[in-house]
């Protein structure tokens, strides 16, 4: 009798502990199901780039806004790049996301980790091909930039001004224009007061710029400090071991 009231009191131990049981699982399960944190979205990183270039390219505004150029010369600058084999397609990355990223931070003067989220790159992507990219950019210097050598035509006078009847007269012989401006530096804070002009609230560095009547440019130095005077950028320009030439009877 005794051990028949014993297995009793234990079945109902047993079953108790086990009602207990399920019920903290049913809670918890409960719990989980409407108390889960929200997943994110998967998202497509290639799509979502392309979706965002093609937006940039799609209007002039947003393109000058974004690139400070307008869609076409954007293409144009890739094609040119391309075409001379300066950067080439990789099996992740095309010439046009390269030039967009380069132009991205230099129109804006940001850092790399402001676009790693909005082009879905990493830091070390975006340096290395930075680089690249500049590299490429400075190799179409004599593509862009050129040699006005000796006047060959019209007694040294260019057709602009020699087929102009009002002009003529006073611009005979001359080139073109030359003249300094100051673009805008960012520079370490020890070398700020070298690069500030008296007369620019801002860091800049003085450059000089020679073009001709067709609006090409013939001749860019940079470099030199806000603070520096036009006539010693100019000495510099004559002296250096390739100098700014002025062919003998023309000016600018």
């Amino acid at each position: 009798m005794a051990n028949s009231t014993e297995e009793e009191r234990i079945r109902e131990v047993v079953v108790v502990g086990a009602a207990n049981v399920a019920r903290l699982a049913m809670t918890i399960t409960t719990q989980f199901l409407f108390h889960q944190i929200p997943k994110e979205p998967c998202v497509n990183y290639v799509s979502d780039r392309n979706t965002y270039m093609d937006s940039v390219l799609k209007r002039d505004r947003k393109c000058k806004s974004n690139l400070r150029m307008r869609a076409d010369a954007f293409r144009s600058l890739c094609s040119l790049i391309r075409g001379k084999k300066l950067l080439e397609d990789t099996r992740n990355c095309e010439v046009e996301e390269m030039v967009m990223r380069f132009l991205h931070l230099i129109g804006h003067n940001v850092r790399h980790r402001a676009i790693e989220s909005r082009y879905y790159r990493s830091l070390e992507t975006i340096s290395r091909q930075f680089n690249e990219t500049l590299d490429a950019i400075l190799k179409l210097y004599p593509c862009l930039v050129a040699d006005h050598g000796e006047p060959t035509h019209n007694g040294g006078t260019p057709s602009q001004i020699f087929n102009g009847i009002r002009y003529e007269k006073y611009f005979k012989n001359c080139l073109g224009a030359l003249d300094g401006t100051h673009i805008v530096a960012t520079v370490p804070g020890d070398e700020v007061e070298r690069f500030r002009s008296g007369r620019k609230s801002f860091t800049s560095q003085n450059v000089l710029a020679a073009c001709s009547f067709d609006l090409k440019f013939t001749y860019v130095l940079v470099g030199w400090e806000g603070t520096t005077h036009d006539q010693r950028v100019l000495d510099d320009a004559r002296t250096r071991p390739n100098p700014f030439r002025i062919p003998q009877g023309i000016y600018l």
